[in-house]
Parts: structure tokens; C-alpha cells; sequence
């Protein structure tokens, strides 16, 4: 069984992420594994 991961668009704040990764949650914000410029596509590639 594969565990449930987020990934955070550019929208949810650093602070917001950190504290629900404090809470257990498996999240990362876009702009910690892609570039600020990547597009939409390539977003949805990397998340699959």
C-alpha cells in the first residue's frame, strides 16, 4: 500500500506547510524540488 503524499502549489505559505509536516503529513511545497518557473505540466509530471 502506498502512503498519501501532498504537494503544495506556490499558494500555501512555507509556515503553513512546515506546521503540517510538524502534524505527520508527507507535503512539500513546489518551490523546494522544482524551479519558480517550471511549468503547470511539468508540475503535474513530477506529482504523479
Amino acid at each position: 500500500m502506498t502512503s498519501l503524499r501532498f504537494l503544495a502549489d506556490m499558494n500555501l505559505s512555507p509556515a503553513t506547510v512546515a506546521d503540517l509536516r510538524e502534524q505527520g503529513w508527507d507535503i512539500l511545497r513546489v518551490s523546494q524540488v522544482l524551479p519558480m518557473n517550471t511549468k503547470d505540466s511539468e508540475i503535474l509530471k513530477f506529482a504523479r
